[in-house]
Order: structure tokens, then C-alpha cells, then sequence
């Protein structure tokens, strides 16, 4: 099922690492860009903010700033461990 392959979160990314550390798997992160035509369609009432947020790039970022982002959380093998 689609749905447990994504789960939204509103996890820090490091309570997040920590959270998956605690149970041996590592995180990467992935940051993704919050702009896009859904996110501009809602901003259509307001053409200046529009007009900013659509030369935004939000992965540039810092991680901890990121209001979007992806986890790929793998487990550890029993040798990593």
C-alpha cells in the first residue's frame, strides 16, 4: 500500500535520526523544494509573495530549516551494528 510506504512526521531531523538510530537504522535525508503549482495556486491572491516564492529554491536551505523533506531509513546489519 502506497500509504505506508510515505508517513508525514513532525519530527526535527535530529529527533528523527535519533528516534531511528534507537532502533539501528540510519537516516538519510533528502530536502525537497515546497514550491510548487499547488503551493503557487494557493498564493494567486497575493501576486507579490507569489512572484518570490516562485524563485525560491528551499533546498538550499539548511537542513534543520527545511519544512519538507524525505527520510530514507535503512537497517543496520547485525555487522554494522
Amino acid at each position: 500500500m502506497k500509504w505506508q510506504q510515505v508517513h508525514p512526521s513532525l519530527h526535527t531531523p535530529r529527533q528523527l535520526r535519533q528516534r531511528l538510530k534507537k532502533h539501528a537504522f540510519e537516516a538519510e535525508f533528502v530536502k525537497m523544494n515546497t514550491t510548487n503549482e499547488f503551493m503557487l495556486s494557493k498564493l494567486k491572491c497575493c501576486p507579490p509573495l507569489r512572484c518570490i516564492m516562485k524563485h525560491l529554491d528551499f533546498r538550499c536551505l539548511p537542513l534543520l530549516l527545511q519544512t519538507n523533506l524525505y527520510v530514507i531509513a535503512r537497517k543496520k546489519s547485525c555487522r554494522e551494528r
